[in-house]
C-alpha cells in the first residue's frame, strides 16, 4: 500500500518525526527514488528480504533512516522547505481526486472486508473502482461464470495491469504499524512469487514503506483512518486521512511499477484481498 520508484512528491504536505517522535512535516516536490542508495540497510523495518530472512533494526536506526530521505530527495533536485514548527497542525482538506472517468454499473467495482484471527474481527475494508475498458475486459471474462482459481487469474491479469483505477482502505480497527506493514509486505511478496511484480521491486517496497509511513509508528492507525489511492497506467497517487480529518500523507510515485505493485498486492495468488475481490464481482454483475 504503496507507493514506489521515480519519486515525484507533489507540494502538499508530507509527515516525518523529530528525535522526541513529534510530528513535523516537509513540503517536496519533484523527488526521484533512483537516486536511493539500496546498501544502506537501515531503511528497512520489520519485513523480510527476497530470501525470506526477517529485518528488524532498531528504534534508533528507524529514526536514521528518516533523517537520510532528506538528503536522498534533495540530492535529485528536489526543491526542499524548511521544516516548520512542530506545533504546526496537518492540512485538514482532504485532495479533490479525479474520478470522472471511471465507470459505473455492473464489473466496475469490487469490494472486500479484511477479518482477522479465529474471532473474525473486522481489520478493514477495501473497495476498488475501475475505469470503463478495465470494465468492459472484467465483463467479457466473467458473464456467465463461475468463480474458480482460472478465473481469478483472468481478474488478476486484467487488473495488474488496469491504466485506470481508484481504491479505498477504511480501517475497521485500530493497528500498529509493525502489523500494517507486516501485512502490507506479505501479500506484496505473493505478488512477486507470483511473478507478477519483480524481486526488485518487492526489495524496493522493503526499504520504503517504514519510511513513509513512519509517522504511524508513534500515532498507529485508528480506526476510520482511510488510504486512498489514484491509479492510473504510470503513476499511483496515495493519500492517507486520520479519523480526525487531517491529510497525514499525499503522495505521486511515477512509473508502471507502482501501480502494479499495489494492484498485484490485491490480485496475487493467496493475497488477502483476492478471493472476497472477485467473488465481490461476480455478485455485482
Amino acid at each position: 500500500m504503496l507507493a514506489v520508484w521515480q519519486q515525484n512528491i507533489l507540494p502538499s504536505e508530507f509527515p516525518w518525526h523529530n528525535v522526541e517522535g513529534r510530528g513535523i512535516q516537509r513540503s517536496m516536490r519533484d523527488s526521484r527514488f533512483d537516486t536511493h542508495d539500496r546498501t544502506s540497510g537501515s531503511m528497512s523495518a520489520r519485513h523480510r528480504d527476497a530470501e525470506g530472512r526477517r529485518l528488524r533494526p532498531s528504534g534508533a536506526r528507524r529514526r536514521a533512516a528518516v533523517c537520510a530521505v532528506m538528503p536522498l530527495f534533495a540530492s535529485s533536485g528536489a526543491a526542499v522547505a524548511q521544516a516548520p514548527s512542530t506545533a504546526t497542525a496537518w492540512p485538514t482538506a482532504v485532495p479533490a481526486v479525479d474520478t470522472a472517468s471511471l465507470a459505473s454499473g455492473p464489473y466496475s467495482e469490487m469490494s472486500a472486508l479484511l477479518e482477522k484471527t479465529i474471532f473474525k474481527v473486522d481489520v478493514l475494508t477495501l473497495r476498488i473502482r475501475v475505469g470503463r475498458c478495465e470494465a468492459d475486459r472484467l465483463e467479457r471474462v466473467l458473464r456467465g461464470g463461475r468463480h474458480s482459481d482460472a478465473l481469478a487469474d483472468s481478474v488478476a491479469e486484467i487488473m495488474v495491469s488496469a491504466n485506470d483505477a481508484w481504491a479505498r482502505i477504511v480501517f475497521e480497527r485500530g493497528v500498529g504499524l509493525g502489523q500494517f506493514l507486516d501485512g502490507v509486505l506479505g501479500n506484496v511478496r505473493k505478488a512477486w512469487k507470483a511473478g507478477l511484480i519483480e524481486a526488485a521491486d518487492y526489495e524496493r517496497m522493503s526499504e520504503m514503506l517504514p519510511v513513509w509511513f513512519g509517522f504511524l509508528e508513534d500515532r498507529r492507525i485508528r480506526e476510520g483512518d482511510r488510504l486512498l489511492y489514484r491509479i492510473r497506467k504510470e503513476s499511483l497517487r496515495t493519500i492517507y486521512v486520520g479519523v480526525e480529518g487531517a491529510v497525514l500523507l499525499d503522495q505521486t510515485d511515477l512509473g508502471a511499477s507502482p501501480p502494479r505493485i499495489l494492484l498485484g498486492s490485491y490480485f496475487a495468488p493467496g493475497s488477502d484481498f483476492r478471493k472476497a475481490l472477485v467473488r465481490s464481482l461476480l455478485a455485482g454483475s
